[in-house]
């Protein structure tokens, strides 16, 4: 379960731009900008493009979220 205001949705990484940060494409064909945080960048580790992640993406401002957690293929 989600933290309340925010949506889980699978996304794939289209590139990255910086440390922290990817643009991710949804299954919808959105495009936003994803933010590592601190507490989970071990659990996701190192992402490259074509990665498949997990995401929050938070109900009031759908343009941005945060990695939760990269899928293992």
């Amino acid at each position: 379960m989600g933290r309340a205001g925010f949506i889980r949705t699978p996304g794939r990484v289209i590139e990255t731009a910086g440390e922290r940060t990817v643009k991710v494409e949804l299954p919808n064909g959105f495009v936003l900008y994803a933010k590592i945080q601190a507490r989970d960048r071990e659990k996701v580790g190192p992402l490259a493009p074509g990665d498949a992640v997990t995401l929050e993406v938070a109900t009031s401002d759908p343009a941005k979220g945060f990695v939760i957690e990269r899928k293992r293929l």
